[in-house]
């Protein structure tokens, strides 16, 4: 599975990267195929290291 990763804090510090597929999902558990997403103004501040919330 491909995975988008910031791994900095410089704007260039991204790759993109081959993650572990997740396991199987457990009883009551589904998974999730995202087929795109998107970005608001508040993403822009975190991704150039502006502001910084947990998630």
């Amino acid at each position: 599975m491909d995975a988008l990763i910031k791994y900095g804090r410089e704007d260039k510090n991204v790759e993109l990267r081959d993650i572990p597929q997740p396991p199987d999902p457990a009883p009551g558990q589904v998974v999730v195929e995202v087929g795109a997403a998107g970005v608001c103004g508040s993403d822009l501040h975190m991704w150039r290291d502006h502001q910084s919330w947990t998630a």
